[in-house]
């Protein structure tokens, strides 16, 4: 319902009933009320997917497949990346590399599931599963760290694979 007024001139002024009548303070009220809704929205949207970024940050499986004795070093720092300590000695040369592989609790099927459980969790509780999410997340999770110590001898043109010792790191 509209409520017109009229001051006797060509002009009338239409005020829509969802404006308050007696003197603003109505108006204060949906504003602070509006403000309130707004601040907690922002909060939420802020505060969540701390455990999603998470899942989505966790290392893919991985599993090299050029560790093999015989293969070129050029072959073997791309696929694995560059060494993180190199020995060089008389024709021969051994390079460590490290290598994370998420194993396949994070293939990418794994990452979706968990994204969207973590997700439908945080909708219904209010955020309040992310005290669980995020510590099981951060160590249930997390890949494991391997190191390669590749033994290479001069293959002439380039350096060959001679032996390879792929561990496992504890402890991390």
């Amino acid at each position: 319902m509209i409520t017109t007024y009229n001051s006797g001139s060509i002009f009338q002024l239409r005020v829509p009933d969802y404006l308050p009548k007696n003197g603003g303070q109505e108006m204060k009220r949906r504003i602070v009320r509006i403000a309130l809704v707004l601040s907690l929205a922002v909060i939420a949207v802020v505060a969540s997917g701390c455990a999603q970024v998470m899942v989505v940050r966790q290392p893919s499986p991985f599993s090299p497949t050029t560790l093999e004795v015989g293969e070129r070093r050029s072959v073997i720092s791309g696929e694995i990346g560059p060494p993180v300590a190199t020995e060089t000695g008389e024709n021969r040369l051994t390079d460590t590399y490290n290598y994370v592989d998420g194993g396949p609790k994070n293939h990418w099927a794994s990452k979706i599931a968990r994204v969207l459980m973590y997700t439908a969790g945080d909708f219904f509780t209010l955020f309040l599963t992310q005290v669980v999410w995020l510590p099981m997340e951060s160590m249930g999770f997390k890949g494991t760290t391997h190191s390669v110590v590749v033994d290479y001898e001069n293959g002439g043109d380039y350096w060959r694979a001679e032996k390879i010792e792929n561990n496992e790191v504890h402890g991390n």
